[in-house]
This record gives C-alpha cells, sequence and structure tokens, in this order.
C-alpha cells in the first residue's frame, strides 16, 4: 500500500518548467491531457482552482490513467516500471 499512495502522491505534483520542457514532440499530447483532466472537473471554481495549477506528473501520461501494475526491470533490482492502458 505504501508504493501505491507514493505512486499516488508523485503523479498529483505539479511539473517544473525544466521537466515540461524535456518532453519535446509530446507537449502537446501533454497539454491535451491537462485540459482534458481539467474539463472533466464540474464544478466551476474547482475546475479553475486545478487549472492554476498547471500541469502535473499524471499528465505526463497522456491519458493512460488506468494502472495494470509495477514489474521489474532489467536495468537494476532497484528499478520499477509503471504499467498503465487508457
Amino acid at each position: 500500500m505504501d508504493i501505491l499512495i507514493a505512486v499516488y502522491r508523485e503523479l498529483r505534483l505539479t511539473v517544473h518548467p525544466a521537466e515540461y520542457d524535456t518532453l519535446g514532440d509530446a507537449k502537446n499530447k501533454v497539454d491535451d491531457a491537462y485540459f482534458l483532466r481539467c474539463r472533466k472537473i464540474d464544478d466551476y471554481d474547482s475546475r479553475q482552482a486545478e487549472e492554476r495549477k498547471g500541469i502535473k506528473r499524471v499528465d505526463f501520461l497522456m491519458g493512460k490513467n488506468r494502472f495494470l501494475g509495477l514489474s521489474g526491470t532489467r536495468n537494476s533490482s532497484h528499478i520499477w516500471e509503471l504499467n498503465v492502458s487508457e
């Protein structure tokens, strides 16, 4: 449960401009995910508040936010891969 809570908290963090600048061609898809996420908030004031917070790390998933689990990687036993789908 600790891992799931940590993943949730990290995905809710606002993206630093330096992180955003590393996206290259993916910026448009991340922007689309951000605007779609904000549009899903029905309450106007809540939506405006969320929009002011800016792009979050969850937007880097570009709409693929269905959690499928974690899997180990070949790089290291300490590195895990987040598996997601639409």
